[in-house]
């Protein structure tokens, strides 16, 4: 558990209860390099900000299978088990929509829950986008699309050319 306080940070913001810590989940292919995976992120969130979502309808099944994943260790804040959950809304499964999904959770349980939330989704196949760290959590079973590239060898000079 965090400190609480104006001193303390979280991923250098200052710490405030009262504030989400909120991170991007998604299935969809996401380009290797950085600015390009953190631009797809940025259009897939205008994507489902877009759309008109009827929040009855259940996610399809790879969300639905993450939702039953991070609800069976979290309960949904809306349920008498979620009472002391990390989600900072809810029903949770209002969150999840047909590409994309963004969850919050409270700052003093960022510690305890993130790790859990990284693990999971990443394990099932998806990528995690964290705003607040500016980092990527690529799936498991993700492999870059091309290899590196191999930096080119240095010229080679004759044996008595010093210079």
């Amino acid at each position: 558990m965090l400190p609480s306080g104006s001193e303390a940070t979280i991923a250098g913001a200052p710490y405030d209860d009262d504030v989400s810590y909120s991170f991007d989940i998604t299935a969809e292919p996401i380009p290797d390099e950085e600015p390009e995976a953190w631009a797809e992120i940025e259009r897939l969130r205008a994507h489902e900000d877009g759309l008109e979502r009827n929040y009855g309808d259940p996610p399809g099944d790879h969300f639905l299978a993450l939702h039953q994943a991070l609800t069976a260790r979290y309960p949904c804040i809306t349920t008498p088990e979620g009472e002391d959950s990390p989600w900072a809304d809810g029903p949770l499964i209002h969150n999840f929509g047909a590409k994309h999904t963004v969850l919050a959770i409270s700052f003093s349980r960022v510690a305890d829950a993130l790790p859990f939330i990284i693990t999971t989704a990443t394990e099932l196949g998806f990528t995690l986008f964290d705003p607040q760290d500016e980092k990527i959590y690529r799936p498991a079973s993700w492999r870059p699309s091309s290899p590196p590239a191999e930096p080119a060898p240095a010229p080679t000079r004759p044996w008595w050319k010093i210079w």
